[in-house]
């Protein structure tokens, strides 16, 4: 617990750090909740943490002033700590349970904010499982198409082995879709290359037309099953034709 709350204080997805604390201020506070002398409560101890501090707004600005909710928001990011919903195989089949049993006689609300149970009225909870749908809106996941080969439009290629730099300077790419730009033509690469010597490396194997490896196209599964590449990424850098259902 003295762990999730110093997490909670420190920023985290779930709640912001407050506005110009530092990680002293964060130490300091921990201390005192520690102390065996100290005889306040944590609400208290956190409501004045909190007294004149505000929110961060973004851009290095202060925002609205934490006292008003700033106890109630660091329960609530501790309760989703401990107790987050989470999708379990229970009893030959899936639930939401939560990450460890809620404490006795409190419900979903009370620790987290909402009912999951609720959430997922509406939503398989099946399909949320095996990421066939997203559990935050049931909506299905956009399937990322690859590429057809540009000289024959009934082969299809895997993803990263048709970059059309045009659309973004080399040295701007991610390393792993370089890399693996230059695995599907056969260009040694390892992984402990440099930056600079990586995008050098993809530099002269393009302007040269390295082709394509036909080997290696046929090894797709041993060259993308730890290479993850964003969607963004993909249909951003190549003006491929791209097949409706990847």
């Amino acid at each position: 617990d003295d762990i999730i709350l110093f997490s909670a204080l420190s920023g985290c997805d779930f709640v912001p750090r407050l506005y110009r604390t530092k990680a002293d201020d964060i130490e300091s506070f921990m201390s005192k909740w520690k102390d065996p002398e100290n005889e306040m409560s944590l609400d208290d101890l956190l409501q004045e943490f909190a007294q004149g501090k505000r929110w961060p707004s973004g851009n290095g600005k202060a925002g609205a002033p934490a006292d008003a909710d700033f106890v109630g928001r660091i329960h609530k990011c501790m309760g989703l700590m401990k107790y987050a919903p989470v999708i379990a195989a229970v009893e030959g089949g899936l639930q939401v349970v939560p990450l460890r049993p809620l404490p006795p006689g409190k419900a979903w609300t009370e620790v987290i904010g909402f009912d999951p149970h609720e959430h997922f009225s509406d939503k398989s909870i099946s399909e949320a499982y095996g990421l066939k749908i997203w559990a935050r809106t049931g909506m299905a996941f956009p399937k990322c198409p690859q590429p057809l080969d540009p000289t024959d439009s009934s082969s299809i290629l895997p993803h990263g082995s048709i970059v059309d730099f045009s659309y973004m300077p080399i040295c701007l790419l991610p390393g792993p879709l370089l890399l693996l730009w230059l695995f599907y033509r056969g260009v040694p690469a390892p992984k402990s290359l440099s930056r600079k010597d990586l995008i050098e490396t993809v530099r002269r194997a393009n302007e040269i037309g390295q082709p394509l490896d036909e080997s290696r196209l046929n090894a797709q599964d041993a060259a993308t099953a730890k290479s993850y590449i964003s969607f963004d990424t993909i249909s951003l850098c190549s003006d491929a034709v791209w097949i409706t259902d990847g």
